[in-house]
């Protein structure tokens, strides 16, 4: 797989988006704060602007949300 370019990506979006690359592409939320260590302010708003940007998606399952990566980032050549 080949990743495209995440350079236009400030500091905490590229840590969470290569904690969801090793994780598998899906993680919750609490477990991306805690593994690394994003204050839990910063996360959501890194969380927010990440889904803008259409690379990741954010589903609630009661009061955890659980965080995937979409198929934006992955090239298929």
């Amino acid at each position: 797989m080949l990743f495209r370019s995440i350079q236009t990506l400030n500091d905490n979006e590229r840590e969470v988006i290569n904690f969801l690359i090793k994780e598998g592409g899906t993680a919750t939320q609490a477990k991306i704060r805690h593994n690394t260590g994003i204050a839990k302010t910063s996360l959501f708003r890194c969380m927010q602007s990440l889904e803008k940007k259409n690379i990741v998606i954010s589903e609630s399952i009661g009061k955890m949300k659980r965080c995937h990566l979409t198929d934006f980032l992955v090239s298929k050549e």
